[in-house]
Parts: structure tokens; C-alpha cells; sequence
């Protein structure tokens, strides 16, 4: 699965652990993958290697292995980038070069990196997140939904979505330059902070909300 004529080398230790989690369940796997009809992986930001070992290399190896088995692979409203590190780069290659469909949903970085690739002329389209897909809710829906944040009907709304963490790092440091940006609107504009993750795996973006809002001076968010 490695790509052809490279050299992997890794002290023992990280062996062991690259072994433990993703060689050691690789079989399994595999066995999965012959009971489908395609491989489609859905919108996500780990095509990059800020934690290579936990992302870029499964998936990557991932899609090698579908592909082996002839099944087709679609990448959706993927995040790509960031490359920092020089030995990643055939692995993301290879994944991209690999997969029958391609779509980002980040037009400008993603352009970067592909240019950086060598990949500019890789077919891709560039799409929506694909939670937009989902069908809206009624307009009676919004408005008990919305009833406890006290909107006015005619006051022009920015809408902010932000989280702390999502499987690379930490951005709590970026809270008061966010709050910062939001204080240059003024009183022109209602802020309404709009969760997505309300557990562990991802975050809850309430709390990165409720620490903007104390940023910005409105506690009372």
C-alpha cells in the first residue's frame, strides 16, 4: 500500500503503535470493504498531516484498499490541507489521484494545495457542505426555535458557527480576535451563535459560543 519506491522508516516504538491501531484491525476491514459497492467518504477536514497518523494515513491507505478491490471512491466536500511535512505528500497524492470523484468544499486553500501538489489539473468540483443538503426547517420550526435568543424581526443578522477543536488542535486562542471581528459590526447587526456538535467527539460549540459572547461582553448570549 505504500507509495512506490518509498522508504519507511519509523523507531520501533511508533511502530508498535502504528501496528496496534491500524495494522492489527486492517484485516477486519478489509473483509468490510468486500461486502460494499463503493467507498464514499463523507465531508471532512483530515486530508492533511498535522496528525498524519491519526488521519491522512488511514484514510489514504483506506482508499488504496478500495481501490485494489475495484470499488469506486468519492470524496465529498472535503477540507484539504494543511501539508507541512514532506514525506505525507505521496500518500495524499496517491488518495486523490485514486478516488473516481472529487469535491472540496474550500475553493482557495484547496486550490493552493493541489498547486502545490502538482495536482492543479485534478478534476474536482468545488461544493457546499453537505450539511446544507439537508432539508431546511418549517418556518414554525425557526421560530421556537429561535424564540429564546429575543431577535428583532428587522435588524440585519450575522450568524457565527465556531469550534474549538476539530481533531488537530486547539483554537481557543483565535476567541478574542473572532470577538474582535464581531465588535467592528457594531449595533447594526444581531450576533446569533449556531451550535453544530453537541458532544465529545467534535466539541461543544456551545461552550465556544458562551466564551465569544463573554469575549465580546454580551455574557448573557
Amino acid at each position: 500500500l505504500l507509495p512506490r519506491g518509498y522508504r519507511f522508516r519509523l523507531p520501533l516504538t511508533r511502530f508498535l503503535l502504528l501496528h496496534t491501531r491500524l495494522v492489527a484491525p486492517w484485516n477486519v476491514l478489509k473483509r468490510q470493504l468486500k461486502t460494499c459497492n463503493a467507498l464514499y467518504c463523507v465531508g471532512a477536514a483530515n486530508l492533511n498531516d498535522l496528525a498524519p497518523f491519526a488521519t491522512l494515513l488511514p484514510k489514504s491507505l483506506l482508499i488504496e484498499q478500495a481501490k485494489r478491490l475495484d470499488l469506486p471512491v468519492v470524496l465529498s466536500s472535503q477540507t484539504l490541507g494543511p501539508m507541512t511535512q514532506k514525506w505525507t505528500r505521496p500518500f495524499l497524492e496517491r488518495a486523490l489521484k485514486a478516488a473516481d470523484f472529487v469535491s472540496f468544499r474550500d475553493r482557495e486553500a484547496s486550490r493552493l494545495v493541489l498547486a502545490d501538489l502538482g495536482l492543479a489539473q485534478l478534476p474536482a468540483q468545488f461544493v457546499g457542505d453537505e450539511a446544507f443538503s439537508l432539508p431546511p426547517a418549517s418556518e414554525a420550526e425557526l421560530e421556537t426555535y429561535l424564540a429564546p435568543a429575543r431577535l428583532e424581526r428587522n435588524k440585519p443578522l450575522a450568524l457565527v458557527h465556531y469550534r474549538a477543536t476539530d481533531y488537530i488542535g486547539s483554537t481557543e486562542k483565535y476567541y478574542p480576535k473572532l470577538a474582535e471581528g464581531l465588535r467592528a459590526l457594531g449595533d447594526q447587526y444581531q450576533v446569533l451563535f449556531v451550535p453544530m456538535s453537541y458532544w465529545s467527539h467534535s466539541g461543544d460549540d456551545r461552550l465556544c459560543g458562551q466564551a465569544i459572547s463573554e469575549a465580546l461582553g454580551t455574557p448573557e448570549w
